[in-house]
Parts: structure tokens; C-alpha cells; sequence
């Protein structure tokens, strides 16, 4: 079987190269080579590194328009069949004109177009891209493969503009909105797009359109080499930015300052001990500091690195921690802490559920309090930054929330000194330091409820003139762009840097942000986890086995990036900590990532170590009547897959899909009423009665308060992870029908469950043919991806798993990416309760 593989393997080669030849004779009618490409431009950078970090962002851009590129030169069938390209019928078509636009002399005009996808494989368009229009749409006919398939992608990436050639038949889009609905009797699936058109266009006038996709990246790709050519500005007046002297010899970058070098750590005795080494007994210095005031033990210029500061800080650390539970680091946390106050670089592994966004929070409380009690008159900023708005705006609550918890202690112990001297009790409740977020703040109930304030900033607003209204004590979060929109080219401003999700952040943005820490004294805790979702690479790289041990992965995050250096130049140890303590799972749940990628101190906490789901018996009739108007959903077989599920004792249940519910037509026909929709809609009610009165029908009017009874089951009970839009649309539509209001209920892909988590947590990986697999075999087979998801739940997770993944086509096990997925996904099922539904 093998020797057959071989020779097929070899027979497809030869005809590969054979297409490419005649593609190479007239790439006039097919598509543009690589060899066209025009992204760059020639640039003599005065460090390599820069060299580097420049060809990798345009090596980036070249590898996704070529591979999209290459998907677009496929048969129209095949590509419509494989769900790249979209067959469209027009509904309706009318002009539309923005407030903006109206202000301007136009030179496209947009139009809203109706239609709805005519030819269904399976797959549906994502239309989560921004206010961009990353689509192509061209003529079902000849011309218009012909103008799809030259589309010049490298010309038009950086707007958002229709080609001026073959406007006629050619144009680009932006999906608005996608929702089923019944058109002659029949469901369908209809997009709601903008498309821009050139004067005199007639596009318009073909009724059936293809849609499939094109590069754009109008954001930040000019930004990036922007970054880069400021870097080598920095360079060449010798003063390298301090990402690159990371990458080139970390160690005096990583450490104290090199007037600190010398001091003996602090964190590893106490601070009376050490500090009464450096005083003369009976001296001034000595009579101050056993009466508690601040001495500097160094006898100089007070420093973020001073004995007194550190000392300080681990006071309070102290001081802070005995108040309140939720106020004191572990032993892991604690450990990084004084990493952290000893040495300026500091990196923080934090695998699902150890509490990285509560570690960072704490650290800024206590990092913050120390700075107010000192009392400098001294500038100090705590810059917060990550990949997403949700991650910052996380970190801001999460400080807010324990600085106010810490306050509320201070506030309580005054009063009660003030009562027991018999004192007039006076306005004595703690004010806390200010919190920011740069530009809008997404979860705008939240901000109010944390007191966290908007700062708009424009770029003619930003650099010297906004840093200097800022507090002398304040923390301010935003992302990598907005921070450099804000403090433009003033350097030193950041006396602590958080960054978290580093790694997902690739190593030439997260430069950013680094080349604002203070240079004499500033701090960099950098957290992340390089075997959760990462940077999206299009391009192919050596592994990190194959590469020099003197070349970083700079195409990567810079998480997995310093991780690389540190480990190289001996500093791992002292640089890098991993955080063992699960505050999230069960032991059940943390038992299969400990085993498989994290390692043995990777432990639950006592509180959650035995926390299981409670459940108690719910009459199947209750069940039915929710489901009133989906009869498909009431078989007895299904209902008891359904409680067993539920009701069985272990925390990890695959729910395996047999052949049957695993084909292409089931999968593109009966999407809508898919078994995997209906298993998560009959999970989803059995849950809701299971956590609520046996009589509440869910839509139903039992009181004022079901919609907060909603909101809370949707926010902690329950979520489900669906990494497909089509598979997103038949949950959201079977919950619907189920009596969910579909705008509560939390159903969205892996990326934006990533630090989320609720008590059960239903993972969709049951709509999948083999074909579709192979087709996606890096999406459906992602390590990073299936351990997110296996790592959300506190109680319980249930996998709906398609069989069809179970026994991949060969060329996929030939992906080493997906391989390793491919068997973590069979790892799990063998250490899963399996339910099988055939």
C-alpha cells in the first residue's frame, strides 16, 4: 500500500509540474507569480536584525497572496464545492451613500447588494473582518474567471478600491451580514454586502456573481515597515532600540541595572537582615530605619532598583496579602514576583486556568501601592498592553477590582482605629491610583463599574504634550498602535511594561511597546503561553530544532521568541517562570493537559481539585415541550445520549458522531438541522433546567428577573465553542428555536473563547466530512486550537467529535502541524468517556 502511495505521490508531482509550466507560458491568463510582486523596497538597514524583521513582514504578505492566489486558479467547481468560492445570486441592488462619503467628491460609488449563496457546499463566508473589504466578487462567466484569476493582489492590498481593470466584471466586497431565511421555499443563506463600483460600471448587470477571497492589509503593513524604518533611525544615531539588543546579547538587558548588579537579592531574606548589614549600629541611619522611616541603604539617588524601593515593595506584598485571600499570590506567583523586582526582564508561562491575568493584576497593585507610599515626586507608568482590546481591558478590571478590595481594607481599618480612640469619624475612605484605556473601551458597563477612564489621543495630540498631562502615578493600557500614536517619539516612559498575550504578538509590534521602557530602570513582565493559539504565520519557517542556535525565531511571537534567546544564552532560569497552581479545572480535566504538555507540578487547587457538576433528574417531557417546534430533536435515543453525557462522573465526555452524520451531504444538506446542533441545544436546556425551577420554560414569563437568570446561566453555566460560521449559525439556530434569545447566548469560535471560561463548556468538532478535513487540515487539526478548547471548562467539557476525524486522509498525516494535532485529538478520545451515536 505504501509503494502505491509512493508512486501516486510521484505520478501527481510530475503533473504539478507540468501545470506549472504552462502557467509559467501564459501567466498573462492565469495569475501573477511571485516573481511580480512589488511589496517591497530596497532598504540598507544598518543592524541585520532589522534586515530580518523587514523580510519576514513582507515575506508574510507574499505567502498569503500566493496562497491565495493558488486557491483562486483551482476549477470553478471545485473551488465552489471546496468552499472557497461562493456562487451568489443577486435579490436586490441600491446605492448607498455614507455621512462621509457625502462630504467628499466620490470617485467609486458603493452599492448594497442582497443576495444569497445559490450552489451550498457546506461552508459559508466569515464576516468578521473589520471595515475592510477582503472579498473579491466577479461575473460567473469566462471573463470573469479570467479577471479573477489576474487579479493583481500585491497592486490593490494597502485600499480598499475596485480594479480599474475589467471593472465590468470585477469588483470588491464587504460581508455586512449573513442570516438564514426561506426563499421560495427553500433555506438560504443571504449575504448582505457593500461593494464598490467604478463610474459607468455595469456590473450590476449579471445577476449570478462569484464571491472568494482577496489579500488586503490597508492597517498594518505600512505601519510595520514604519516601526522598522524608525528602529534603524535609532540605530544610526546610536542608540539601538531595546528589542534589538534583546535579540543580540541579552545580558545587560535582562538584569539589575549595572549599579545594582552588585546588591544582594532582597527577596531571599528578609529585609530587616539585610539591610541592618549596611548600617553602622547606634548611626542616624540605623536609629531611622528601626523606626520604621525610609533609608536608602545605598546611600544614593533613589532607584526602582534600590534596596529601599525593593524592600519596600516586598512589604507591602506582604501587608497586601494578608488582607484578603483574593490579595495573595502562590508560591508559583510569588516565586516570579521577586524574579520580577530583582531583574528588569521577566517572562511569565501561564498555562490555561493559573490565574495569568489575576498574577499581572496583583503585581501591578502591589508594584503601585509601593510607588504611592513612597511618595517621590517621581514620573511612574505602568504601560498594559496585549494582542486584544479584551485582554487589556481584562487586566484593567482585574487591577481595579483588587486595588478597590485592598482600598475597602485600608478604609475599614481607619475606621475602626478612628472608633476605638473615640475620634469624629471623618471622610477617610482611600482614593486609588488612576487607571486608563487608550481610545474606546469595548465593555463601556464595565469601565463605569471600574472607574476606568477613556484617553483619546490623535497623533497630532500625542508624543510630548500627552505624556506630560498624564499623572505622576498612574496606569495606562492600550494596544501596540495606540501606545505609539500616544507617546510618539518620547522615550522613557514606562516604569513597568505588562504585556500579555505575548504569544500571540509577533516580535516586530511588540517593539513597540518595549522601546518606551525606561532604559536606567524600567521592568518588563511579558506573559504568555506558546502552546495556546499563536501568531498566524502564512509563511513556511524552519522548526526550531532545524534552526541555528544563534538565529531567534523572529518571525514568531515574542513570547516564543526571547523564550529562545534566554534559553540559548543560559538565562532561562533565572528569566523565565511557569506558573503551576489551576484555579480553573477539576482534577479530571487538568489531568490530560498535565500529561500531555504541561508537566507534573501543573496542578487544581484544593477549591476546584473535586468541584463536579450537580445535576438532578429532569422529566424528558420538560424537555420536549421547550423544543415544541423541532421535532427532529425528541428522539429518545438522542435524549439519552444527552444525560448520559451529562450525568456520567467523568468531567471529559466525547460525544462520537458515526459514519452517518460524517459525509459531505450531511454536512452541506442538513447543516441547518444537523445532529450536532441538536445535541447542543438539548445539552444546553438540560442544563438550564438541571441550574434552574424545574417549571421555567426558557423565553417563557416567569418574572422579572428571566433575563438575568438568562445571562447569568450564558455567562457562567455554559458556552460553546463552534470553529466554523455555518456550524456557529445552526447552534445559534437550533438554540433559537429551542427558546434561547439568540442574542444571549455564547456561541464563537476558539479566539474568542481564549480566556474565557464557564462551569461547562461544549466543544464542536461534529460537522466534519474527511473531505472537509483534508481540505482544512491545519485549521480542524491545530494543537493550539483543540487544547484552548479542551481548557475552558471548570466541571465539565463534552466534545462532539466526527468520526471522520478519527482516520485522516494520509497527506495529512504528512503536515507535521496537523499531525501532532491529529494525535493529541486521538489522545483525547482515549482518555475521554466515549459516547458513541451511530
Amino acid at each position: 500500500m505504501e509503494a502505491v502511495r509512493i508512486a501516486f505521490k510521484h505520478k501527481l508531482e510530475a503533473m504539478d509540474d507540468m501545470v506549472k509550466a504552462l502557467r509559467n507560458k501564459w501567466h498573462v491568463h492565469t495569475y501573477k507569480t511571485l516573481d511580480g510582486f512589488s511589496l517591497g523596497r530596497v532598504v540598507d538597514y544598518a543592524n541585520p536584525w532589522l534586515a530580518k524583521l523587514a523580510w519576514v513582514h513582507q515575506y508574510e504578505a507574499a505567502a498569503s497572496i500566493h496562497s491565495i492566489q493558488h486557491e483562486r486558479i483551482a476549477p470553478k467547481e471545485s473551488r465552489i464545492m471546496s468552499g472557497k468560492s461562493y456562487h451568489l445570486e443577486v435579490l436586490h441592488a441600491e446605492e448607498y451613500v455614507s455621512k462621509r462619503e457625502s462630504k467628499y467628491k466620490k470617485t467609486n460609488t458603493t452599492f448594497v447588494v442582497t443576495c444569497y449563496i445559490n450552489t451550498f457546499s457546506g461552508a459559508i463566508p466569515d464576516s468578521d473582518f473589520g471595515y475592510t473589504f477582503p472579498w473579491l466578487l466577479t461575473h460567473c462567466s469566462d471573463d470573469g474567471e479570467q479577471a479573477l484569476r489576474s487579479y493583481p493582489d500585491d497592486r490593490y492590498f494597502l485600499w480598499d478600491s475596485p480594479p480599474y481593470d475589467n471593472s465590468n466584471v470585477i469588483t470588491i466586497a464587504h460581508i455586512k451580514q449573513i442570516e438564514p431565511q426561506i426563499i421560495d421555499g427553500v433555506r438560504r443563506f443571504v449575504l448582505t454586502m457593500h461593494i464598490k463600483l467604478k463610474p459607468k460600471s455595469t456590473f450590476l448587470s449579471s445577476k449570478t456573481l462569484l464571491l472568494q477571497k482577496r489579500f488586503t492589509d490597508p492597517f498594518t503593513y505600512e505601519r510595520v515597515l514604519g516601526c522598522i524604518n524608525r528602529m534603524d533611525d535609532q540605530v544610526k544615531a546610536m542608540s539601538p532600540p531595546l528589542v534589538l539588543r534583546l535579540l543580540e546579547d541579552p545580558h545587560p538587558c535582562v538584569g539589575p541595572p549595572l549599579n545594582f548588579q552588585g546588591q544582594k537579592a532582597l527577596t531571599d531574606a528578609s529585609s530587616e537582615e539585610i539591610s541592618l548589614e549596611s548600617m553602622e549600629k547606634g548611626s542616624d541611619m540605623y536609629q531611622e530605619f528601626l523606626a520604621g522611616k525610609d533609608v536608602d541603604i545605598d546611600g544614593a539617588e533613589f532607584s526602582f532598583f534600590s534596596a529601599t524601593f525593593i524592600r519596600r515593595v516586598m512589604e507591602v506584598a506582604q501587608e497586601v496579602g494578608a488582607a484578603d485571600p483574593l490579595l495573595q499570590m502562590t508560591p508559583s506567583q510569588d516565586a516570579i514576583f521577586k524574579k520580577c523586582l530583582e531583574n528588569r526582564l521577566q517572562l511569565v508561562w501561564g498555562p490555561p486556568g493559573t490565574g495569568k491575568t489575576h498574577f499581572l493584576a496583583l503585581a501591578v497593585l502591589y508594584f503601585m501601592e509601593a510607588l504611592s507610599r513612597e511618595q517621590l515626586g517621581k514620573a511612574a507608568t505602568v504601560v498594559v498592553t496585549a494582542f486584544t482590546h479584551v485582554a487589556i481591558e481584562n487586566v484593567l478590571f482585574r487591577v481595579s477590582s483588587l486595588q478597590k478590595l485592598w482600598l475597602d481594607h485600608k478604609s475599614s481599618q481607619k475606621r475602626k482605629e478612628k472608633s476605638e480612640t473615640l475620634q469624629n469619624e471623618e471622610d477617610i475612605d482611600e482614593l486609588g491610583l488612576p487607571i486608563f484605556k487608550l481610545d474606546d473601551i469595548k465593555s463601556t458597563e464595565k469601565a463605569k463599574e471600574f472607574n476606568i477612564k477613556s484617553l483619546k489621543c490623535t497623533a497630532k495630540t500625542g508624543g510630548e504634550e500627552f505624556v506630560d498631562k498624564l499623572p505622576i502615578v498612574c496606569v495606562i493600557g492600550g494596544t501596540v498602535w495606540g501606545i505609539a500614536k500616544a507617546f510618539g517619539d518620547v522615550s522613557d516612559v514606562a516604569t513597568l511594561l505588562i504585556m500579555d498575550e505575548a504569544s500571540q504578538v509577533p516580535v516586530v509590534e511588540a517593539a513597540i511597546p518595549l522601546s518606551y521602557v525606561d532604559q536606567r530602570e524600567g521592568r518588563m513582565l511579558i506573559a504568555g503561553d506558546s502552546k495556546q493559539l499563536g501568531t498566524i504565520l502564512a509563511g513556511d519557517y524552519p522548526t526550531l530544532k532545524e534552526h541555528d542556535h544563534k538565529i531567534p525565531p523572529v518571525h514568531d511571537s515574542i513570547f516564543k521568541c526571547l523564550k529562545y534567546v534566554l534559553k540559548n544564552e543560559n538565562l532561562e532560569k533565572a528569566h523565565v517562570g511557569k506558573l503551576h497552581e489551576n484555579f480553573r479545572m477539576n482534577e479530571d480535566l487538568c489531568k490530560f493537559p498535565r500529561d500531555r504538555l504541561y508537566g507534573a507540578q501543573y496542578t487544581p487547587q484544593p477549591g476546584n481539585m473535586n468541584r463536579k457538576l450537580l445535576w438532578k433528574s429532569v422529566a424528558k417531557q420538560q424537555i420536549s415541550a421547550s423544543l415544541r417546534s423541532s421535532s427532529e430533536l425528541t428522539p429518545s435515543v438522542v435524549l439519552n445520549v444527552v444525560d448520559r453525557a451529562i450525568t456520567d462522573d467523568r468531567a471529559l465526555v466525547v460525544i462520537e458522531l458515526g459514519p452517518r452524520f460524517c459525509t459531505l451531504a450531511s454536512s452541506m444538506l442538513s447543516s441547518a438541522n444537523h445532529i450536532e446542533s441538536q445535541l447542543v441545544a438539548l445539552i444546553a436546556l438540560q442544563l438550564w433546567h438541571y441550574n434552574n425551577d424545574s417549571n421555567a420554560v426558557v423565553g417563557g414569563n416567569n418574572g422579572d428577573n428571566m433575563a438575568e437568570r438568562l445571562r447569568s446561566f450564558w455567562k457562567e453555566r455554559l458556552f460553546v465553542v463552534a470553529p466554523r460560521h455555518i456550524q456557529r449559525l445552526a447552534v445559534r439556530g437550533q438554540l433559537e428555536r429551542g427558546g434561547f434569545p439568540p442574542d444571549m447566548c455564547f456561541v464563537d469560535t476558539v479566539e474568542k473563547m481564549q480566556g474565557q471560561e464557564a462551569d461547562t463548556v461544549v466543544v464542536c468538532y461534529g460537522m466534519w466530512s474527511e473531505e472537509q478535513a483534508h481540505a482544512s487540515a491545519d485549521f480542524v487539526y491545530s494543537l493550539k486550537r483543540i487544547n484552548v478548547s479542551a481548557t475552558r471548562a471548570r466541571k465539565k467539557c463534552i466534545l462532539l467529535l466526527s468520526s471522520a476525524l478519527l482516520s485522516p486522509a494520509a497527506q495529512v498525516l504528512d503536515n507535521p502541524r496537523a499531525k501532532k494535532g491529529y494525535f493529541l485529538l486521538k489522545a483525547l478520545r482515549e482518555y475521554a468517556k466515549v459516547i458513541h451515536l451511530d
